[in-house]
């Protein structure tokens, strides 16, 4: 029987295809191990690195996330959802001011980032820069008014800046 050579690129294919599908299935241990497998093919691949990066730190590693983030950005600068992911991993590792540029970088390269943009004003929050969180929250819910967190978000910078009816106003427009 004749040997026929495995394209590392098509092993890799098939390991992105498997992984999507356990994401889907809501299966993280799958998602992981298709991800690792596929970057111990090829460590530049961008999209298991982004992948296993993201659901490291959705689900608190943080810190195990950022590298594979950081890679993210370095292999391609300009892929939006790596400098998105990459600040929001930063946020959660409490990294304010690392988070806020990495943010911004996203944002410069898609305005639109919903969630880049809701992460820019929890930034400015945790830095205590209440009036630009307040700004950013505002943009958030310009696009999507029924974003539960950042309209609670609001209300706190609200009520931060002692203005206790916009708080309880903003509140009240949330739950109808």
């Amino acid at each position: 029987m004749p040997h026929l050579p495995i394209e590392i690129d098509d092993v890799v294919r098939r390991l992105r295809i498997e992984s999507a599908n356990a994401r889907r299935a809501g299966n993280v241990g799958i998602t992981r191990r298709a991800c690792r497998a596929a970057l111990a093919l090829k460590p530049d691949n961008v999209d298991s690195a982004l992948e296993l990066g993201t659901l490291d730190a959705q689900t608190g590693s943080s810190l195990e996330g950022l590298p594979l983030l950081r890679r993210v950005t370095h292999l391609a600068p300009h892929h939006a959802d790596g400098q998105a992911n990459t600040g929001s991993a930063l946020l959660a590792s409490q990294k304010i001011e690392a988070a806020l540029c990495t943010i911004r970088r996203a944002l410069s390269l898609q305005p639109d980032h919903d969630g880049a943009r809701y992460n820019e004003a929890l930034a400015h929050q945790h830095s205590e820069d209440i009036e630009r969180a307040e700004r950013a929250y505002r943009r958030v819910l310009a696009t999507h008014p029924q974003h539960v967190e950042a309209s609670r978000n609001l209300a706190v910078c609200f009520h931060s800046l002692s203005r206790v009816d916009s708080a309880v106003q903003t509140l009240r427009k949330q739950i109808g």
